[in-house]
């Protein structure tokens, strides 16, 4: 939203000219989600323990997750919020990888919030590690796949990977890539 109100008046005053940048946008962006993070996290927090909305601690599990008994658990909300309002303020609209980035947040979101309600409001003990599985690597083909379809005369999808210490970009076939594109995102 920024970038769309305040870059074009780069003509009147040179300095806005900064705004098209990306390192400049995503360091603002960060600053802004930090401290909507600061300004929400304890009334958010507070809110969740009085609506009794607390870790479900299973037995099986580590006996250090003990300690996390009575901790408010869909803080997530928090870290959502801050990030659709930071990209709201920083995003450029006009850029589709603005909207795959969204569709992501979103999709994971959905998924951490299906898991704890299913903890809270079931009973059960939320979604099973193959369905967290099924649903992360779903979104993640999506993801993947809107990457891979989308085309713009100024921008052609690449399957290049820098590795460490290899000197030139190994070039991978669409489907080799597509897989591992899949685990970093799911990942």
């Amino acid at each position: 939203m920024f970038y769309h109100w305040v870059y074009p008046l780069h003509i009147y005053l040179s300095f806005l000219n900064v705004f098209r940048y990306i390192t400049v946008r995503a360091a603002f962006a960060a600053i802004t989600a930090f401290v909507i993070t600061l300004i929400i996290g304890k009334p958010v927090i507070a809110w969740l323990k009085s609506l009794s909305v607390t870790q479900v601690i299973r037995e099986e599990g580590p006996k250090e997750h003990l300690k996390k008994k009575g901790t408010p658990t869909m803080g997530g909300i928090i870290m959502l919020v801050s990030f659709f309002v930071s990209m709201g303020l920083w995003g450029r609209y006009d850029n589709s990888y603005t909207y795959i980035l969204l569709f992501a947040a979103f999709w994971f979101a959905l998924i951490g919030f299906l898991d704890d309600y299913m903890k809270l409001k079931i009973g059960t003990k939320g979604l099973s590690a193959g369905w967290k599985l099924v649903m992360q690597f779903s979104g993640a083909l999506v993801v993947v796949a809107l990457y891979l379809l989308y085309e713009d005369p100024s921008f052609t999808y690449t399957t290049f990977l820098n590795m460490p210490f290899v000197k030139h970009p190994v070039n991978l076939p669409v489907w080799l890539y597509t897989i591992f594109a899949m685990l970093i995102v799911a990942g």
